[in-house]
C-alpha cells in the first residue's frame, strides 16, 4: 500500500470508566465521522475494551483485496492509523485521516498484549466508503456569433475542494455531438485550443474571458468542452460539460447560398436574353429560361434546407 494512501494525527485518547465488579470480554469497535469525502479529514473513533493491559492497533488499506489478519503483526498490507496505545479498562483512541481518492477502503482493528502477539483478545474491521469531491460547472456563451466580434464566455464552477477548470474547442463533427470531450481533458479527442488552462477553482466561481475577433473560424460549429479536475492527466474528471457556438452561417448553408446565388444569375440573364430575343431565337432563349428556372428550383430547395429559410 503505497504511503501517499492516507496521513493520520492523532486527536485524542481518553479514558472512560469501567465499571467494578463486573467481568467483560475484551470488545473493540470502529466509526468514522458522517459523509467521509477524499482530501478532507475523516475522524476515526476506536472503542476499546480490555480486561488486561492491552495495545491497540488499527490499519486501513484499499477494500477488495486481503483481509484483515488475525493479528497486527500478521496482517498484510495497510497503513497505520493506531499504533500500540495502551487500552486498559474501557477507552476510546480518536485520530483524523485523509483519504486521497474516493473509493471504499478497509479498516482493521486489534486488541492484543503487544506487538508481537500471536492471538488477539478483540478484533474489528469497518468497511468505509469515501466519495469524491462534488463538483459542478456550466458554459455559458452564444448559440450564433460572428468570426468580426469578440466571443464573451463564462464558466460558472462550484468545488467543494481547490481544483483545476480547464476549457478548450475545437471544430464539431456534426452537431450535438459532444464526445470529443472525453472524460477527462487529458482523454479529449483531436486537435483542441485551449480557453482556459489549469484556473484555480474552490467554492463557487466564475471564470470568464473574451476571445479577440477572428480567433474562430467562419463558418463552423464549434464544439466546447469544459471540466473539473485535481490535475491536467486525470482519467476522469470530477466535473464535465460541453456546449456549441455556431461561428458565422454553418458551411453547408454558406454552400447552398452561394449555388443558389448563381442560379439565380443565370436564371435573370437567360430571362434578360428572352426579352430581346426575336424569331427563331425566341424558341431557343424560352427552353433556356426554362431549364435555369428549374436549376434555381433545386438550388432554393438545397438552400431552404441547409439554412432553414
Amino acid at each position: 500500500m503505497p504511503s501517499r494512501l492516507l496521513t493520520a494525527t492523532i486527536t485524542a485518547l481518553a479514558s472512560l470508566a469501567a465499571l467494578p465488579g463486573i467481568a467483560h470480554a475484551d470488545s473493540l469497535t470502529l466509526s468514522t465521522s458522517p459523509d467521509p469525502a477524499e482530501d478532507r479529514p475523516v475522524t476515526v473513533s476506536a472503542n476499546g475494551l480490555s480486561a488486561t493491559d492491552s495495545r491497540l492497533y488499527v490499519v486501513v488499506r484499499n477494500a477488495g483485496g486481503t483481509p484483515c489478519g488475525a493479528t497486527y503483526r500478521s496482517d498484510v498490507g495497510g497503513d497505520d492509523i493506531l499504533y500500540g496505545y495502551a487500552v486498559q479498562g474501557a477507552r476510546q483512541a480518536i485520530t483524523t485521516t485523509t483519504f486521497r481518492d474516493p473509493g471504499d477502503y478497509l479498516l482493521c482493528g486489534w486488541l492484543q498484549d503487544g506487538y508481537s502477539a500471536t492471538s488477539a483478545t478483540a478484533t474489528t474491521s469497518l468497511l468505509v466508503s469515501v466519495r469524491e469531491n462534488a463538483a459542478s460547472a456550466v458554459l455559458n456563451l452564444p448559440v450564433k456569433t460572428s468570426a468580426a466580434k469578440p466571443l464573451s464566455w463564462s464558466a460558472n464552477v462550484t468545488t467543494e475542494l481547490d481544483r483545476r477548470l480547464y476549457v478548450a474547442a475545437r471544430p464539431a463533427q456534426h452537431p450535438g455531438d459532444s464526445g470529443a470531450c472525453g472524460q477527462s481533458y487529458a482523454s479529449k479527442v483531436g486537435s483542441f485550443s485551449d480557453l482556459a488552462y489549469g484556473a484555480g477553482v474552490e467554492g463557487t466561481q466564475i471564470v470568464a474571458d473574451v476571445l479577440r475577433p477572428s480567433s474562430l473560424d467562419d463558418h463552423t460549429l464549434y464544439l466546447v468542452c469544459a471540466w473539473v479536475q485535481e490535475g491536467f492527466d486525470d482519467p476522469v474528471a470530477e466535473a464535465q460539460t460541453a456546449a456549441f457556438v455556431q461561428v458565422g452561417t454553418p458551411a453547408a448553408c454558406a454552400r447552398a447560398q452561394a449555388a443558389d446565388r448563381k442560379a439565380l444569375a443565370a436564371q435573370r440573364r437567360a430571362q434578360a436574353r428572352l426579352r430581346h430575343a426575336h424569331g427563331g431565337a425566341r424558341k431557343r432563349a424560352r427552353r433556356h429560361v426554362q431549364a435555369a428556372s428549374g436549376r434555381r428550383a433545386q438550388t432554393l430547395a438545397a438552400r431552404r434546407a441547409a439554412c432553414g429559410s
